[in-house]
């Protein structure tokens, strides 16, 4: 006999053949024996001319593997988020589930088929707007699910130009793996983004006057120590989406320091209207002021 894997609550019939006698290693003596339980079973049979033979067979129960780990969620540039895991062979995976985390719990969302690519494109969340989370399960071919375990979590990055033309950067922390650093690209649009610095990976701002008279295009990089390694491709890259800062969309004039005036009083002042919008008269008469 070859090994047997069952699923859980199926039986198995083993049949040793036609002999005078048989005697199996849980004591029965019949010709066949129905197995649903995990264990190792040997038979040992006589034939009509006193002769003995003996088999033996592991059976086992077939459960989800746990293999299977989500490797990475990652933004894409049109604030989509791709998903990629590990998919090993021969362990009776059928498909894969995914789930998804808006803030509300772990919900499905999709499921994958085996034969298909270990991959899951969300086109139904843009993720410039927020962080999301993922876990993936793996469905065997007895219908049985592995636990859902760890999940990894989007980075969502903003960016602030201020009156000064600085760049200041915000980002939320990947969850999912740790790595060393985390590394700032930056470019002026988003064909032309490319490593400018790096920054510790549990450091989640930077800092950076802007570049470029359109406008710095910036984007959030995370190199994978352990990458996913396929048949077809290696992925190490983890991304947020994909911000501008200053350009002619954004209020990057600088403001003039404040002008220091010597004090002086005035005693006939009035201003209207009041209250006012966006303008306001001021009028005053003293012969004292000149100059002012």
């Amino acid at each position: 006999w070859s090994d047997i894997v069952l699923c859980e609550g199926q039986s198995y019939t083993l049949d040793a053949g036609n002999y005078t006698s048989y005697q199996w290693s849980n004591g029965a003596t019949t010709q066949t024996l129905s197995v649903s339980e995990a264990n190792d079973y040997s038979v040992t049979v006589t034939d009509n001319q006193g002769c003995r033979s003996y088999d033996a067979v592991n059976v086992s129960i077939r459960q989800p593997y746990t293999g299977d780990k989500l490797a990475l969620a990652s933004v894409s540039e049109t604030n989509s988020v791709v998903l990629r895991w590990n998919k090993p062979d021969n362990q009776g995976t059928a498909s894969y589930r995914i789930y998804r985390d808006s803030g509300e719990g772990f919900a499905f969302i999709a499921s994958v088929g085996f034969n298909s690519e270990a991959m899951y494109e969300d086109t139904t969340v843009d993720a410039s707007e927020q962080y999301y989370s993922y876990k993936v399960t793996a469905v065997s071919n007895c219908g049985d699910e592995s636990e859902i375990e760890a999940y990894h979590r989007t980075i969502v990055l903003a960016a602030i130009c201020d009156n000064n033309n600085v760049c200041n950067l915000n980002w939320s922390p990947y969850v999912g793996i740790t790595e060393t650093f985390t590394y700032i690209l930056a470019g002026d649009s988003h064909e032309t983004l490319e490593v400018v610095d790096s920054v510790l990976f549990t450091t989640y701002n930077y800092v950076q006057m802007n570049q470029y008279e359109g406008g710095t295009y910036y984007r959030i990089m995370i190199k994978m120590s352990h990458p996913l390694v396929t048949e077809d491709a290696t992925y190490d890259r983890i991304y947020s989406n994909i911000v501008r800062c200053g350009g002619s969309d954004d209020p990057i004039d600088p403001i003039d320091p404040p002008v220091m005036a010597e004090e002086f009083s005035i005693s006939d002042i009035s201003a209207y209207p009041n209250p006012f919008d966006e303008e306001i008269t001021v009028k005053f008469n003293s012969a004292d002021v000149e100059n002012v």
